[in-house]
């Protein structure tokens, strides 16, 4: 299902980018907070309350919100000091929840969204994600209900004002998994013959993250031992990076901050094959091990055996890269994204409390 003639409002937070409604496919019928509001002093804020207002939404879909007014262990003097310093110096923080409570009160389908690296649902997010109707997140917990884990503080004040740690259950149920994907798929080539057995671009935060260091150490051993032809690149230029990929056999792909990562769908979409940690997430129609990818246990020795057994099926590389490609194209475009968003959003929507 796609976006097509829907009426879509967009509450971006402004925290990280709502990217998957922002694209040119996407903002021929989306209102968004972020785009048409950029300032959003009080003016922009009664404006966008008007636009809501005005409209007969067929879906709100609000980004994570990390601000609270009221924190954890934090006094209520707090939360009333920093709701005036909003309300004086930065409207957007007010803006936002004033035109969440208008998407709320129009009776719309509502679709809360994280999509960064860190998971779960925030503390400033609660009252959001007790309103939304499906929960997606990028980086979400196997045992869903520990992405709550957030929402268990005991401020006195945060309870009585609906702020973080606030009274009573949430529905875990509206939890879904959701991945990056990729924004421009017509960007990548055909396949193309191969020059690399293994490629790696570690960009310019590589030492800066030490299981990262010690897996590229590993990995050099390892293709030394098993003979292959390994590339390191550091940072390089977007079609550089797609022409290296294009024109290798498997692709490197360890975890940052979070387990899911642009360089899976990319390596993917380019006809290489995707070498990469076994997941610490529950993901969305994610690639099979053999099938669309190979993966490999992150302690000492683990990238080692996992590259071993990579190759030993590299007869089979071909068909795992179309695989791959094939998957990439079915589940995670923009486009194929937000059809999943509108989907699910709509279904739970129509279903009974």
């Amino acid at each position: 299902m796609g976006n097509s003639g829907k009426r879509i409002f967009v509450l971006d937070t402004g925290h990280s980018r709502m990217d998957l409604f922002a694209d040119p496919a996407a903002a021929a019928c989306t209102h968004a907070w972020d785009r048409e509001f950029p300032r959003a002093g009080w003016t922009d804020v009664r404006r966008a309350l008007r636009l809501v207002s005005s409209c007969r939404w067929d879906l709100a879909v609000v980004n994570m919100r990390e601000f609270c007014f009221f924190r954890r262990n934090a006094g209520g003097l707090d939360g009333i000091w920093r709701f005036m310093r909003g309300a004086w110096k930065h409207p957007r923080e007010i803006g936002e929840l004033l035109v969440f409570a208008r998407l709320v009160k129009s009776g719309v389908p509502i679709a809360l969204v994280n999509r960064s690296d860190r998971g779960g649902v925030w503390d400033g997010s609660d009252w959001f994600f007790r309103n939304c109707h499906a929960c997606f997140i990028r980086e979400l917990h196997p045992d869903p209900r520990w992405s709550l884990l957030d929402l268990s503080g005991t401020n006195l004040w945060a309870r009585r004002l609906g702020g973080s740690g606030a009274l009573g259950p949430r529905d875990w149920n509206k939890l879904r998994p959701i991945s990056l994907g990729l924004p421009d798929p017509e960007s990548f080539p055909s396949p193309a013959p191969k020059e690399f057995d293994v490629l790696y671009g570690h960009g310019r935060d590589f030492r800066d993250k030490p299981l990262r260091d010690r897996l590229v150490a590993e990995l050099q051993d390892a293709c030394r031992r098993l003979g292959l032809n390994l590339k390191l690149v550091d940072r390089v230029s977007k079609a550089e990076w797609i022409r290296l990929m294009a024109a290798s056999r498997l692709v490197f792909s360890p975890p940052g901050v979070g387990w899911d990562c642009w360089r899976h769908y990319e390596a993917m979409m380019a006809g290489a094959i995707p070498l990469m940690t076994y997941p610490t997430i529950l993901r969305h129609q994610p690639p099979v091990e053999g099938v669309e990818g190979f993966y490999f246990a992150p302690e000492p020795g683990g990238l080692e055996r996992g590259l071993t057994l990579a190759w030993s099926q590299r007869n089979r590389f071909q068909e795992i890269s179309s695989a791959g490609r094939d998957l990439v194209l079915r589940h995670h475009t923009f486009p194929k994204l937000r059809g999943y968003v509108i989907g699910e959003t709509f279904a739970a929507f129509s279903r009974p409390n």
